[in-house]
């Protein structure tokens, strides 16, 4: 059953809400939806104001210019990156030894410290850690950006102020071709569309809360 496949993931998006999403969603449209869609002209793509900021986003982000990149992202979603992982710090059952890893990995010595940091300033702290994690140089990050193709595979849009396009990007680094799907969401906000990275995160709302009349369903 559907159901069966998706509970591990599910268990893993709420241990990491952020970058699992994407994830999520993908394998959703692979396994529920029989249907195969065709690739929509690249015309009718870039017709769309959306499309030149995911460009943007995406070279910027492979590229590993961070700060660069943060500011095609909404500031909701930057300050919602920060907020969870001081969650994710200040949760019950973190050890002082995670605490201390998850603090020192952004260069600070206090919980705090992160807490007050900018949306922007940890975003790029976050990604520059990771980045140093993987040992990419700047030779490394020149032949990505140099290799780098990307294929705007298809648009949906969600009223005029949502948008979600699929692309396919494709670099070399110093070891191998990689080729992935990148799903990016998009809101328009004072006409400017920008990356909304909370829109791919699951939300879930007690039925309650939606309709405070409605009883629950007899226990069989």
């Amino acid at each position: 059953m559907l159901i069966e496949k998706i509970a591990p993931i599910f268990r893993m998006i709420i241990k990491f809400p952020i970058y699992s999403a994407t994830c999520l969603v993908l394998f959703l449209m692979s396994s529920a939806i029989p249907t195969v869609f065709a690739q929509q002209p690249s015309a009718q793509i870039f017709k769309h104001p959306a499309a030149k900021v995911v460009q943007d986003y995406l070279r910027l982000a492979l590229a590993r210019k961070w700060e660069a990149s943060a500011q095609l992202i909404e500031p909701d979603s930057l300050e919602n990156l920060r907020d969870s992982y001081v969650r994710r710090i200040k949760r019950p059952g973190t050890t002082v030894e995670e605490e201390t890893a998850m603090v020192k990995k952004l260069g600070k010595a206090e919980v705090e410290e992160v807490a007050k940091m900018t949306p922007v300033e940890f975003y790029a702290a976050y990604n520059t850690a990771l980045q140093e994690k993987y040992d990419l140089t700047n030779e490394v990050l020149t032949l990505i950006g140099n290799t780098l193709e990307l294929r705007l595979l298809s648009i949906a849009v969600e009223g005029d102020e949502l948008a979600h396009i699929l692309v396919r990007t494709s670099h070399r680094d110093n070891r191998n071709q990689v080729s992935n799907l990148e799903l990016v969401s998009l809101r328009k906000i004072h006409d400017k569309w920008m990356v909304a990275l909370n829109e791919q995160i699951p939300t879930i709302v007690p039925l309650d809360e939606i309709d405070p009349v409605r009883k629950p369903l007899p226990v069989k």
